[in-house]
């Protein structure tokens, strides 16, 4: 198995994005795809999640740190099924192959809701040399992010926040401002309904707002990487029997597993 088998068998061809869809994503670093899920699968998948986040320690809250106030989930493919979606959407993969046209493979695949009062990050972007290797030109990326929004994200929830155009430099958000914790001149948010499916390169700064509703806010993030790059999470490890029975060898295979 190889790249292009891989996508092929998924059914994930150069087609399927618009040349204006591509254009958008190029300029701006992130592209917004609406309905992906159906309303039914979002309850489905707001109810998996519920049930899985019981059974976890302390029902998987996070009091403090980089996702306080939240609830995350992690290693959603090896959870259940439906999940599978996420990694296995033919115009979700087409936008990822996009921005990393060489090989990529998942890097995790989890759950992140926003409870009342919680969910504020410092502006970033997914990639950072002080992580990873140096990026010598702005065409370079070395990871595509997608947030799956299993709520409507409005303002007042904490909806994402962007700074679009922001990959198309090699300067970092500490570059411009002394407290990455305030909003940025250009920054936008990332509003939508439910079932909708945002793609943005790793080198897009943005960032969790907090959540001022009496709500919570839930998205599930499928982080894809170059596949020179390290994972999150070792999916080949991680994987588990019955999980990679259910797999096709293209899954498989963007699993790196």
């Amino acid at each position: 198995m190889d790249m292009a088998r891989a996508l092929d068998q998924l059914e994930v061809h150069d087609n399927i994005l618009s040349r204006e869809e591509k254009s958008f994503l190029d300029e701006k670093g992130y592209l917004a795809f609406p309905d992906v899920l159906s309303q039914n699968q979002v309850q489905r998948f707001n109810e998996t999640l519920a049930s899985l986040a019981k059974k976890e320690s302390d029902k998987a809250f996070v009091k403090e740190g980089f996702h306080h106030g939240t609830i995350v989930l992690l290693d959603l493919v090896n959870k259940d099924p439906i999940f599978d979606k996420c990694i296995t959407d033919p115009r979700i993969l087409a936008a990822v192959h996009h921005v990393l046209p060489k090989d990529f493979r998942l890097s995790s695949l989890c759950s992140r809701e926003v409870l009342p009062g919680g969910g504020h990050q410092e502006l970033h972007p997914d990639w950072h040399p002080t992580w990873w290797r140096d990026r010598k030109k702005p065409s370079d990326h070395f990871s595509c992010n997608t947030i799956w929004l299993l709520n409507d994200f409005t303002s007042e929830n904490g909806a994402t926040r962007i700074v679009p155009g922001s990959h198309l430099g090699l300067s970092f958000p500490e570059d411009e401002m002394n407290d990455l914790s305030k909003p940025h001149p250009n920054e936008i948010r990332l509003t939508g309904s439910a079932g909708t499916v945002v793609v943005f390169t790793g080198h897009t700064w943005h960032s969790g707002v907090k959540n001022t509703t009496k709500k919570s806010r839930g998205s599930i993030t499928a982080y894809f990487c170059r596949r020179d790059q390290p994972q999150q999470l070792n999916q080949r490890e991680a994987l588990q029997p019955d999980t990679s029975k259910r797999l096709s060898a293209g899954t498989r295979f963007l699993l790196d597993a």
